[in-house]
């Protein structure tokens, strides 16, 4: 177990570093073209969910993953800091939600993590039954320093930068950020 947890460490570090170096040369120089490889759909969803599951799971919050398995042309370790940075928000959502309520095993918060084809694109989804996010506020939230509720984003170790860098990552890729929300019931963050 031991070991175990130490390659994770490890890797995860690597991982990190990695993602610093890739973020200095997009902000910092303004590097624009991405170094695209062939990641599988499957090995991409089973790496986010041996991650996240456990987190989950220790916080009693359901996970779900479905996905259709296609190939896709990605920088791999920013689609995953995109997926992470989704979930952890989703997480977040249905914390503070659920977290004061007497829940039965069927009213748990829930995130869903969704991948399917829909015409010439892929679509990767965060689905989460959380606190939702108000109408008027969904236009800003990819704004740098943005956050909703600033107080208890704070208290949950946020800054209000990781929208509007997904958002960064998913343009270099061509692709767009979707939020539908409706408060009280939760967001879909495409």
């Amino acid at each position: 177990k031991v070991r175990e947890n130490a390659d994770y460490i490890f890797k995860e570090g690597k991982r990190l570093e990695n993602l610093s170096v890739k973020m200095m040369d997009f902000i910092v120089l303004g590097k624009e073209n991405l170094d695209l490889k062939k990641v599988s759909v499957k090995n991409l969803f089973e790496r986010l969910k041996n991650e996240m599951a456990p987190i989950f799971q220790k916080e009693n919050i359901i996970f779900e993953c479905d996905w259709e398995n296609e190939v896709l042309f990605v920088e791999e370790d920013l689609i995953i800091t995109v997926c992470l940075n989704l979930l952890d928000n989703g997480r977040k959502a249905v914390l503070r939600k659920w977290q004061d309520v007497q829940l039965s095993d069927e009213e748990k918060g829930c995130l869903k993590l969704k991948g399917y084809q829909e015409k010439d694109r892929y679509c990767i989804c965060v689905i989460d039954n959380g606190t939702g996010i108000p109408e008027d506020e969904l236009t800003r939230i990819t704004d740098a320093f943005y956050m909703v509720d600033k107080s208890r984003a704070r208290a949950m170790g946020g800054v209000g930068l990781g929208l509007s860098i997904c958002d960064k990552i998913i343009q270099l890729h061509g692709g767009e950020l979707r939020i539908e929300s409706q408060v009280g019931k939760g967001t879909t963050m495409t």
